[in-house]
């Protein structure tokens, strides 16, 4: 798979600390892929439901369980155009364990792409790196 000129940089703060962790998501698209988008999205959820189950990237990436649906614990969303700026912050991403980063590319309002990152650990002070690469969705 090569990368084209859609390789965004987005990077995920979190307050509170003296030094603030931070989740830094390298995001990935085939050629191909990259050629439709002119948006991509990122959010940032906990490992849970508000029912208590799990959220694995299967259920997102298979488009089972929308990103805006509000048993979702998201702790940040951002919206980038693409062309535009290569990174940027999110803050409110708490530290913690089993942090999942989804990303959707999208063209003209419609998902074209999507991927998923899970089991992300953000600890206080630290900066974890994630790559996520967008697949078509089918």
């Amino acid at each position: 798979m090569r990368c084209s000129a859609v390789c965004l940089l987005l990077v995920v703060v979190a307050c509170g600390e003296m030094r603030s962790p931070s989740l830094s998501a390298t995001v990935r698209a085939d050629g191909l892929v990259a050629a439709d988008l002119d948006h991509v999205t990122l959010w940032a959820f906990g490992p849970r439901r508000s029912d208590g189950i799990f959220v694995p990237c299967s259920v997102l990436v298979e488009r089972q369980l929308a990103p805006d649906d509000s048993r979702l614990e998201r702790l940040a969303s951002v919206e980038v155009v693409v062309g535009g700026a290569t990174s940027l912050g999110l803050d409110g991403v708490a530290p913690g364990q089993n942090r999942v980063v989804y990303v959707e590319g999208s063209t003209g309002g419609v998902v074209v792409a999507n991927g998923c990152a899970e089991g992300v650990t953000v600890e206080s002070g630290q900066t974890t790196s994630v790559e996520v690469t967008l697949y078509r969705v089918e």
